[in-house]
Order: C-alpha cells, then structure tokens, then sequence
C-alpha cells in the first residue's frame, strides 16, 4: 500500500517496533499537526460560529421577522425603473423634523452624475416601527401621503428592534425593488455624501458586484455584559466572547443580491437587538466577508466643504448643523481639496484659534 510505503520512508520499522529514523520526521509531523489544526479552525471560525453562538434556551428575541407585517408601504416606487441605489434610514416616527432635514439634504439626491454626463437613478425611504403614540402614528400617515418615502411595519419603534427595522428594508428591497445594484442602510443623524459614494465607492461604469459589503470595519470586538450599557448583550442571548467581523450601523452598503440572502439567513439565526452585530452574523452564515472602507466614519467630523467632500458618511450630525453642511458643501462646487491643504489647514487649526473650523 502507499500508505505504508509513506509510513516506512518516514518511520522507520525495525522488527515491529516503530523507530525514528531522522529528527527531521518530528519537524514534518509537527508541521502537518499544526496545518490541520489551522485549517481546522478557520472552518470552525468562518462555518460553525452561526450554530455556536446562541445557547439551547429559547429567548423572547428569537421570534422570526416574518411575522411583521407592512402597515406602510411604497410598493409602485420600483416599478418604472429601477434605482442604482436605495438608500434605507432608520428613523423614530416622531423625527419629522429630521426626515424634513434629510429630504431637503442627501435624502433629496435623485440621480447621480458620473463619467461623460452619464446618470444613476437614487431612491431614499425611511424605515419606522409602530410608536406609541397613536397621534404620532396619525402624523405619519399623513407625513406618508404627502412624501411615499415611508416604510413601517407593525412592531414596536424601539432601539432593541432596530434589527426589525433593518430587516424590514431588507424585505422591501427584495420584494419590490429587485433590480436596484445597490443599497445604503444608515440612520438619521448622518451626513452622507451620495455623489461620493456612488462615484467611488459603487463605480456604475464597473460591472454590478454581487456578495458586496463594506463600511466601517470591526474585527474580533467583544459583546459589553454591563447591563447598564446600551448595547448590553447577555450571554443567554450570545454565549461567545467576540463577534464575527461587522460594519458599523451608522452607514453600510451592499449589493442588492444580499438582500434576500441575508433575510435567508435570518430564519436560520435567532434575532439579536444589536442591528449590526446581527446582520454579521448574517453575512457570516452566508460565508460573505465585509470589507472596510476608511471613507465611511463612525464619529462626528468637524465640518470644513473640503473634508466633507472627502467623505461618505459623518455622525452625529442634527437637522440644522445637516442643513448648513450640506449647503456649504453643495456650495463649494469645484472647490479644489487635496490632502496637502487639508493637511495645512489641520495642522495650523490646531496651533492657532479657527473661526468656524468645529462646527
């Protein structure tokens, strides 16, 4: 047999007792040792954590998404032509203020210019849950009428179900917008740079990608088991002591195809309260790694047009400071902003007292 033939090259048998023959047989077979257990948890990690990471006992957050239903729906708003971007917002029914802020901003972006005045299509929808409020819920089906930019589904609006919200635009995409390349899912106190993000980070002059996630990236970040912390997770609720890699909630996309799959993959994953720990999980499961992509920013960016012509997506940012970014930076046209006087700027900011410099 070859098999032990190989055994007799590298064991040496001397009257049926095995023998070493050379030290160099311990280095092989530590090596081979070492290889299968690498590969062994790299599968582990990249297969298996899905069906490791939630205990045996049911919890009430193990309900399926499916049993929401839409209250809200914008059902005819694909179905002329498709978008090459839908932009989903997470946002509290009683924000009208800041839905008003971000229709009048990166929300009101229709199309796109890219190349040689060629245009992409942009579509914007807010994503809500049921408030408590039923004088609330009046005013936004009436704020619905007026604008069909409205998306709700009838569980409760909270922060813990702000998975539900995702998913929900996750569905909608799926169902009734197919055919749109790409989607954005942020919140409503981002700034985001549409032209940016279409022209160099989605590129329509490039073949659509499929299996596509990126945004600001974490790896091997642990869950927060203090209670009082708001993005507290028990560990009935996840028993491992690090996530699987994730982008940031505050602002993701993706390619559209991942909309349906990663809605597969949650009617294999019990629902977590954490929108973007969960939908890590999600792309784990699908065996989809997201990329980071350093234009994306999870915290506030003092303003200045140059900077925020440089990047996609700001946090923290309210209605009025939303209004007055946008108009600087809408403002600012050709504005020539290169690294150097970015640089020069920063730098002499931080010696020296500027005007308006932290807005």
């Amino acid at each position: 047999m070859c098999i032990n033939r190989f055994l007799q090259l590298i064991v040496g048998h001397r009257r049926g007792n095995c023998k070493f023959n050379h030290p160099i047989t311990i280095l092989i077979l530590s090596i081979l040792v070492l290889v299968l257990y690498f590969l062994y948890s790299f599968h582990w990690s990249q297969k298996k954590l899905f069906q490791y990471y939630i205990l045996d006992e049911v919890s009430n957050t193990s309900s399926k998404y499916a049993d929401f239903e839409f209250t809200i729906n914008e059902i005819m708003r694909c179905s002329r032509e498709a978008p090459f971007l839908v932009m989903l917002v997470t946002s509290h029914p009683s924000e009208s203020n800041t839905r008003h802020a971000i229709r009048s901003t990166w929300g009101g972006v229709r199309e796109v210019y890219y190349g040689k005045e060629q245009l992409v299509g942009v579509l914007t929808l807010f994503l809500l849950g049921i408030p408590a409020s039923m004088s609330v819920q009046a005013a936004v089906e009436t704020e619905s009428r007026v604008h069909k930019d409205i998306v709700q589904q009838n569980f409760v609006d909270s922060y813990r179900n702000l998975t539900l919200k995702v998913l929900m635009g996750m569905r909608w995409v799926s169902r009734y917008c197919p055919r749109a390349k790409y989607v954005l899912k942020t919140d409503s106190d981002m700034f985001v740079n549409v032209d940016l993000l279409v022209t160099s980070v989605l590129q329509p002059g490039l073949p659509p990608r499929t299996k596509y996630f990126a945004g600001h990236y974490f790896e091997a970040t642990h869950p927060h088991r203090n209670p009082s912390s708001k993005w507290y997770l028990s560990r009935q609720h996840y028993r491992l002591d690090f996530y699987p890699p994730y982008c940031s909630g505050t602002a993701y996309t993706f390619s559209s195809d991942l909309s349906a799959k990663i809605l597969q993959a949650s009617q294999n994953l019990p629902l977590l309260p954490l929108e973007d720990v969960y939908i890590g999980l999600c792309l784990n499961w699908l065996g989809v790694h997201p990329l980071s992509n350093s234009l994306f920013h999870i915290k506030h960016i003092n303003y200045s047009p140059c900077r925020y012509k440089s990047l996609v997506s700001s946090h923290g940012v309210t209605p009025d400071k939303l209004l007055l970014y946008w108009k600087g930076v809408q403002g600012a046209g050709d504005l020539h902003c290169d690294s150097v006087s970015l640089w020069l700027k920063e730098t002499f900011c931080s010696l020296w007292a500027c005007k308006g410099s932290s807005m």
